[in-house]
């Protein structure tokens, strides 16, 4: 580059810690790459799509979630319940949700503790959310994997075990969320983390840290 040599080594690892200690602007060079991706080389991406996206891999996909969802206990009974009690509307943005009350396959709930993490296709497990903000959610825990580790270790030996909101002991059951969600301009610097329990992080969604502040106020 410029007609000077350079050490491929050296360049990937600048390159790493530039990532690491930049991640809104990683992040938002990653989202530029994939939109003019997906625009100037058409082909070459949906070529990449169909190699990920194989029918094998597809089905081996659908079946492992359909047996994660057939070993759970779940009934119509309950899922209707859960949304009376949700007021059938998002836990985290109040819009209405139109549910489907299968059991082998519901539409317009998510589970607190996801698959990936161990959790289980319980009525316990489950809470109104719409497809908007299940996608967020997502997008967001992908985020976190991302995060150094250094810098949650750092924050997690400065943790005294209890909820950042409710300062009720976690026991165990912690969870490392934004103090400002990233859908509302929060970012992704160990300053905007923190460790909570797992009903605060459900019930608190995309709420700024006033608003659900005040609201457990009101609530307590």
């Amino acid at each position: 580059m410029n007609g000077r040599p350079r050490c491929l080594e050296c360049y990937r690892k600048a390159v790493s810690k530039w990532h690491k200690n930049n991640p809104e602007k990683s992040n938002a060079q990653a989202r530029l790459y994939d939109h003019r991706f997906r625009v100037e080389r058409k082909e070459a991406y949906n070529a990449k799509r169909r190699r990920f996206r194989k029918p094998s891999t597809m089905q081996a996909s659908y079946k492992r979630r359909a047996e994660w969802l057939g070993a759970g206990d779940v009934t119509r009974e309950q899922l209707i319940e859960i949304s009376r009690r949700d007021n059938g509307q998002c836990i985290c943005c109040g819009a209405p949700v139109r549910a489907r009350f299968t059991p082998s396959d519901p539409r317009g709930f998510d589970h607190i503790v996801p698959r990936v993490q161990g959790g289980k296709h319980t009525a316990s497990n489950l809470v109104v959310y719409c497809r908007k903000c299940n996608s967020q959610k997502a997008i967001e825990r992908d985020i976190l994997v991302r995060c150094a580790r250094v810098d949650i270790v750092a924050l997690n030996s400065k943790w005294d075990g209890r909820c950042h909101w409710c300062c009720i002991e976690c026991r165990g059951e912690e969870q490392l969320d934004h103090k400002i969600p990233i859908s509302r301009g929060g970012s992704n610097s160990i300053s905007n983390l923190c460790f909570v329990c797992k009903v605060c992080n459900i019930i608190k969604g995309a709420s700024l840290p006033l608003d659900y502040v005040c609201r457990l106020l009101r609530t307590s």
